[in-house]
């Protein structure tokens, strides 16, 4: 019934899914000094381009729930991080966030995150694009 097709939306709609929060685990790149570290602590799956940002992008709010799920869990736009991390990078455009609890993150590491924002952008804005051009919409 509509209550099933209701709740079968809602997980659609979940972001990051299973899949991401898998791969997110093992190493994640320390924002302080732009270290690789490995640890056995849960991760947070970090959507480098922010969910928040992504549903703003032309063309997201005419796709599909489905579709939209697609987007949101695209696996290139994910990466791990110790949720106290993530937390304080909140929503902002990766190359925005620059300290953590007043700490300055490392330059090299800000820089990586300005470069990963653009291909992300452009990566994210073709499938969105494609995604519209399969349901005929120009």
């Amino acid at each position: 019934g509509w209550v099933q097709q209701l709740e079968q939306q809602q997980q659609t709609g979940v972001s990051p899914d299973a899949a991401a929060r898998e791969a997110s685990q093992g190493q994640y790149v320390d924002p302080l000094n732009n270290q690789e570290v490995s640890t056995t602590e849960t991760l947070a799956a970090d959507h480098i381009y922010p969910q928040v940002q992504i549903k703003q992008m032309p063309g997201f709010d005419q796709l599909s729930p489905e579709q939209q799920a697609a987007v949101l869990n695209n696996p290139d736009n994910f990466q791990g991080l110790p949720k106290t991390f993530n937390s304080s990078k909140g929503g902002q455009l990766p190359g925005d966030w620059q300290t953590y609890k007043g700490l300055p993150l490392d330059p090299a590491y800000i820089q990586r995150n300005q470069q990963l924002q653009m291909q992300l952008q452009q990566t994210l804005q073709n499938q969105i694009n494609a995604f519209m051009r399969q349901n005929g919409k120009k």
